[in-house]
């Protein structure tokens, strides 16, 4: 329901997504890991590269939320991992300090024989989402509805100034991820591209109320 959407959708608005039936086929994936902290959620983003002619390129194939102690997260990560496959590369962050060292290490420690990458968050939450949300706000995002989806899309929607942003950090963390392991002309510095001459023009943000891809 796009009425449960709440906030004004500076970054992600909701009319920006490309909704799908069904996953098309990707080139590769991430699952990117944000661990709630203070009663928040964890949350696990999986987000495929369709490729560079596919449109949308980028899609969130699936979502996982939990609550829970620190050994359910774990085991909710390492079963994850199991169904995702080995082809799929693993993104814990790495909070500051020795106990974010020893987190991510034991992770690391669990998930042997899968790409397992670490991430340490430099910047604000706003910073860091921006090249995400630049492909959203060009289109270049897909969707597919699931259970799932709203709360998924909603949480965007109201992001920064919803009462979480777990699956948002997920989400950027997974896109940083592919976007840096792509064409040397990508990077997720200055909106996505190492230059101005590298870059497409601007996307028109359009909130567009009639798309036929709507939910």
């Amino acid at each position: 329901d796009w009425d449960a959407a709440v906030g004004e959708g500076a970054l992600f608005h909701r009319d920006w997504w490309r909704m799908l039936n069904a996953a098309p086929p990707v080139t590769r994936s991430v699952r990117a890991w944000d661990f709630g902290a203070g009663g928040d959620p964890t949350a696990g983003v999986l987000l495929g590269d369709a490729g560079r002619e596919a449109s949308p390129r980028w899609v969130v194939l699936d979502v996982l939320t939990h609550r829970g102690p620190p050994h359910e997260v774990h085991a909710l990560v390492k079963a994850t991992a199991e169904r995702d496959g080995r082809a799929v590369t693993v993104v814990v962050p790495q909070d500051p300090g020795q106990a974010g060292v020893d987190q991510a290490a034991a992770y690391t420690r669990e998930l042997v024989g899968y790409d397992v990458r670490t991430r340490r968050p430099t910047g604000d939450k706003v910073t860091r989402s921006r090249p995400w949300s630049a492909q959203v706000g060009a289109g270049n995002a897909g969707i597919v509805r699931a259970p799932w989806t709203a709360a998924f899309v909603s949480e965007h929607h109201a992001f920064p100034e919803g009462g979480h942003d777990d699956q948002v950090d997920a989400a950027a963390d997974a896109f940083a991820v592919l976007a840096d392991d792509i064409a040397p002309a990508y990077s997720t510095a200055a909106r996505g591209w190492k230059s101005a001459a590298a870059a497409p023009a601007e996307p028109r943000r359009e909130r567009i109320r009639d798309r036929s891809d709507r939910w």
